[in-house]
């Protein structure tokens, strides 16, 4: 009878803390929206301001131009120089370990070892950062295309959220914007009123807050789907970096 005492005490523990944490979600939901929106919206704007519409809007600045250049030279010489040594070992037949490195039991055999293993850092360090140069300008596209598209959904989330509160309203015979926001005032305060002073919630309310909650999320993240590249109104998606490109903007 204890155990089972005990076993009906936490149900009911984790049902008021399932109870409160949906509270908390259904109170956060518009501020968090609105926030959203305005975070956003002011993000886009600050970019907006020096946009031109075209492709150069994002792309790489004189200075990374020539730093890619560079790169691009400097990871030719180090490609040639790793060439060259296994030309040189393959011509001197000199065997190679299991890894696919040279033998270091000759003098040649170690000499070539030594400078392949200098320079093969230097050419994966080459790449990795020649292609995050090669993709700078997605990705500095891509953070504006973010606050964009947020912008848009948070905004279209809160229409969804107030046409649910509107529907509801008008069904459950509320008058004005305070009474159709009066649940989520109620809810976000009468944990801490005393049982005299609580505000009522009359039937509907909420499960109207229920609905316009779960609208209000689940169109947020569907407007992210349909405004996937809304960034492109404003200025084109960039492309990759290359030899061949990277005067042309």
């Amino acid at each position: 009878m204890a155990r089972k005492k005990k076993n009906d005490a936490g149900g009911i523990i984790i049902l008021i803390a399932v109870f409160i944490v949906l509270v908390v979600i259904a109170i956060a939901t518009p501020v968090v929206i609105i926030i959203g929106y305005l975070y956003n919206k002011i993000k886009e704007s600050e970019i907006r301001e020096n946009l031109t519409g075209t492709m150069a809007d994002f792309w790489l600045t004189d200075g990374e131009k020539r730093d890619f250049k560079e790169k691009v030279s400097k990871l030719s010489q180090v490609k040639q120089v790793i060439q060259q040594a296994n030309n040189k070992g393959e011509q001197a037949g000199i065997n190679k370990n299991q890894d696919g490195t040279f033998s270091a039991r000759s003098k040649v055999g170690k000499e070539l070892k030594a400078t392949i293993s200098k320079y093969e850092p230097i050419k994966f360090n080459l790449i990795e950062y020649l292609q995050e140069l090669q993709s700078l300008p997605i990705s500095r596209w891509e953070v504006f295309n973010n606050y964009v598209r947020n912008s848009k959904s948070f905004l279209l989330s809160f229409c969804s959220w107030c046409a649910v509160l509107a529907y509801y309203s008008v069904t459950l015979g509320k008058q004005t914007i305070f009474e159709a926001i009066m649940p989520y005032y109620a809810l976000a305060t009468n944990f801490f009123r005393d049982e005299g002073s609580r505000l009522p919630i009359v039937d509907g309310d909420l499960k109207m807050v229920a609905v316009a909650t779960i609208t209000a999320i689940a169109s947020y993240f569907l407007f992210r789907i349909i405004f996937s590249n809304a960034a492109e109104k404003y200025s084109p998606k960039p492309e990759v970096v290359t030899l061949e490109n990277i005067d042309a903007y």
